[in-house]
């Protein structure tokens, strides 16, 4: 036999690993020759790009070393400037300048839950160490003295329940002063809202939370939340999704531009305007490095048509909020002056002192500075009128710019923040806002983003719905909707959204994606339709009983703790009663019901299974309801159970009764 021949490596492929490796040992040699030389190159790009953040960050990195160090360009522009303006007195500064250097506190605000009693209980618990404070003045908010970091490394279960929580919507993070606007604005649950420059939300939110207090009148009360930039909008959907309302509508304008064909619509209407932001250093230490007083003189503009143009928008004898989270007058009372001397007659300021009890605000100005060519002027040349200047003596006085709400971070421990609270005072306008009997064929397709339709004339959709759910045809005409003529989804509105649909036949009104009431009727791949969780509340009172299916607790509970991460789960865990009661329903889209506010479940029916349509957000806020409950589901568990075990015996052959209910009596009692 002849030799066995080696496997040798190819003779290309072991030059090119030859080349491979000289060539990496030449760069070793050249980066450990050049490593002093380049290094000296790297430092300095590394020193440049280091010193380009440090000038962005160097407040907040000062901020949790040194609480009271400044960098010394900005505040001492800073301080020159509102010293200046006189906006404190003397004595007051040492301690305006230190706050603005310390973290600001957590506040969250508990939405209008059923349980917002055990909430704040629940919160109060925490406060072993007076970490939680109630804010009196904001009824439903407490204060918590730690910054967002520190609750996160100091609190870490308080942390948590709050992260929980915040994911079901019971709570909302927003800062203690940006509820200000929203509670000045004294909305009531009957009433058309707009908010001109809504994103991202939380003033929105508190509006909702105001119509939804009363469910009587929710089918008049609306809101419209504006938001320009489409993606801002988008969150803003999403943020006010979790309140699972119906009365919203949101739409993408130039807050300037907001459509004429509504002006004297609105009962109400809040002007949160784009500001400089100087109010928020505490919470975004990074405007120090672009803080100037000068940044003010190009958004004075734009914020006065925003608030000249919610004037309009107004009814008379409606009100007007307008804020900003900027100190810098050019920003506030010049605004406010400047609208007052061009609208004159049409519009006063409402004295808001008694307002809000407990807390603590300083009056408007009457004179200030504006900034020119490095100067502070505080009169306009000669000849020349600006609208950033102050009024004479006798014109503040008659304004009565005193009344405006300045508020201080050093007053009680927040931002800083302005507001003023105006009354339309001239003639009213008609009403376009009648409850309507149907809507138009077809709403605005050519000109808006988005446009609807009723259910009722979807001639292949309207009728299976109907026969499931036993919703009725006036409902179908005006206030069941399908955006785009895409029938795979159905919104629900209130009367006064409906009516404002009718009325907008020109489409005037780009609605944002999905800005409108909620998803209410989802088509799966069959084309069958189903209840969806965000739209439960609002149908439920137009259900058909049969698609209503009553559940204790207890199975509920059961639900909860067995359903799969498919959102599938087996029939055969819940009590003999409710799959009885499932069984009548028969296969397709129904609701789990309990006695319970905000313990309901949309679910779709099968022969041995369910399907729940909760996502997991809003399987975590029924679980949270029914966590929140007092201790009489103790006895309505024992009685239920007792009473699915006594049936079950009394449906059982005699010789098999005792065992397959011993079984159901062990099931029930878990």
């Amino acid at each position: 036999m002849g030799k066995k021949r080696r496997n040798r490596e190819p003779r290309g492929r072991v030059r090119r690993r030859e080349k491979r490796e000289a060539k990496e040992r030449e760069l070793k040699q050249a980066s450990g020759s050049d490593a002093q030389a380049t290094s000296g190159g790297k430092q300095q790009q590394l020193k440049q790009a280091s010193d380009s953040d440090a000038k962005l960050n160097s407040t907040a990195s000062k901020l949790l070393s040194e609480p009271n160090a400044q960098p010394s360009d900005a505040a001492s522009e800073f301080e020159r400037y509102y010293k200046a303006q006189r906006i404190l007195p003397e004595e007051e500064w040492t301690l305006l300048l230190n706050s603005l250097w310390q973290p600001l506190p957590t506040c969250l605000r508990i939405t209008q839950s059923p349980y917002k009693e055990q909430l704040i209980e629940h919160l109060q618990s925490f406060d072993s160490s007076g970490v939680v404070t109630l804010l009196p003045w904001a009824g439903n908010a407490v204060q918590l003295a730690v910054d967002k970091k520190a609750l996160k490394k100091k609190a870490a279960e308080l942390h948590a329940w709050v992260q929980r929580h915040a994911e079901c919507g019971d709570i909302t993070r927003q800062e203690a002063v940006s509820m200000v606007p929203a509670l000045l604005l004294e909305a009531e649950s009957d009433e058309r809202l707009l908010d001109m420059c809504a994103a991202p939300g939380s003033k929105t939110g508190q509006l909702l939370e105001v119509i939804a207090q009363h469910p009587r009148q929710s089918g008049q009360g609306l809101v419209v939340a504006n938001e320009l930039d489409s993606r801002r909008a988008c969150m803003l959907v999403h943020q006010c999704r979790r309140l699972q309302t119906a009365p919203l509508m949101v739409t993408c304008h130039e807050a300037q531009h907001f459509p004429k064909i509504y002006d004297g619509r609105f009962d109400r209407v809040l002007a949160d305007v784009p500001c400089s932001g100087d109010g928020t250093l505490r919470k975004n230490p990074r405007i120090w490095s672009t803080w100037s007083a000068k940044n003010a003189l190009k958004l004075h503009p734009v914020q006065l048509q925003i608030l000249t143009r919610a004037l309009k928008l107004c009814r008379a004898g409606g009100r007007v909020v307008y804020s900003t989270c900027s100190l810098n007058p050019i920003e506030n009372e010049a605004v406010v002056a400047q609208l007052l001397r061009q609208e004159q007659g049409k519009a006063s300021l409402v004295d808001a002192s008694s307002l809000l009890p407990g807390l603590q605000r300083k009056p408007g100005l009457s004179q200030w500075a504006v900034p020119q060519g490095g100067k502070l002027l505080w009169k306009p040349p000669k000849g020349k009128g600006n609208s950033m200047f102050a009024p004479s003596a006798k014109d503040a006085q008659s304004m009565h710019l005193d009344r405006c709400v300045r508020i201080y971070p050093h007053l009680q421990d927040t931002g800083g923040f302005f507001v003023a609270v105006l009354q339309r005072t001239d003639s009213p306008a008609g009403d376009i806002f009648a409850h309507p009997t149907s809507l138009p064929p077809e709403t605005s397709p050519g000109s808006a983003h988005v446009w609807y339709s009723p259910l009722a004339q979807h001639a292949a959709s309207w009728p299976a719905v109907k026969k499931r759910y036993g919703l009725p045809q006036e409902l179908a005409a005006s206030q069941l909707l399908v955006r785009n003529d895409s029938v795979n989804t159905i919104y629900y509105v209130n009367q006064s959204l409906a009516a404002l649909l009718q009325a907008d036949q020109s489409g005037a009104l780009k609605h944002a994606n999905s800005g409108l009431g909620v998803p209410a009727l989802q088509a799966n791949s069959r084309g069958e339709y189903n209840i969806t969780q965000a739209g439960l509340p609002a149908l439920s009172p137009y259900l058909s009983k049969k698609v209503l299916v009553r559940c204790g607790t207890v199975d509920m509970r059961r639900v909860l703790e067995a359903v799969r991460p498919d959102r599938l789960l087996d029939r055969s865990v819940l009590s003999a009663k409710l799959q009885g009661r499932l069984d009548k329903v028969g296969p397709g889209g129904a609701a789990l019901v309990t006695a319970q506010p905000g313990a309901a479940l949309a679910v779709v029916v099968k022969h041995k299974w369910l399907r729940l349509l909760a996502t997991k957000e809003e399987l975590l806020s029924v679980q949270q309801n029914l966590t929140l409950q007092g201790s009489s589901e103790e006895a309505e568990a024992t009685a239920e159970a007792t009473g699915d075990a006594a049936q079950a015996d009394s449906h059982q052959p005699a010789g098999r009764s005792q065992a397959v209910g011993g079984r159901k009596r062990k099931r029930c009692a878990e």
